[in-house]
């Protein structure tokens, strides 16, 4: 089974993680951990003290942050012996999450759910129920 785990630094995401290593999962099945990392521009103080005022090392700074994430996640994955690859990709979260889908041919796609309030879901839209609604394979969203 190929098992398409989308991660992020939430609580839903970290939920979602842990429900993937307390499954049984057929022997041979694959994790492939996604992290998409949405096009920003961060604050200039950040950008100015933080990064000493490269977009660039700014840009560094977050991909070393969210490799070590992933890196974190996929040990707690390998514990319960599951074969794991991780993926960090640029972009909208949800067409990244769909196109890796798509094109890895995944069989389940696992997100996390972040209890928004309706108006802030009404406002900025929901990466899980986007997925939910737009995806070709079964989806399962943990909250």
């Amino acid at each position: 089974m190929r098992i398409l785990l989308a991660v992020d630094q939430s609580l839903g995401s970290e939920s979602a993680v842990l429900e993937v290593a307390a499954r049984y999962w057929e022997p041979g099945s694959t994790v492939r951990l996604l992290h998409v990392i949405d096009e920003f521009v961060p604050p200039a103080a950040e950008l100015w003290y933080d990064a000493g005022g490269s977009l660039e090392h700014a840009k560094a700074v977050i991909v070393s942050r969210e490799e070590r994430l992933m890196e974190e996640i996929a040990f707690v994955l390998r514990e319960v012996d599951l074969d794991v690859e991780t993926v960090i990709r640029g972009g909208n979260p949800t067409k990244c999450i769909l196109t890796e889908a798509e094109e890895w041919k995944a069989d389940l796609i696992v997100v996390g759910s972040n209890e928004r309030h309706a108006i802030t879901r009404a406002l900025f839209g929901s990466v899980s129920r986007s997925v939910c609604e737009q995806a070709q394979c079964c989806v399962e969203v943990v909250h």
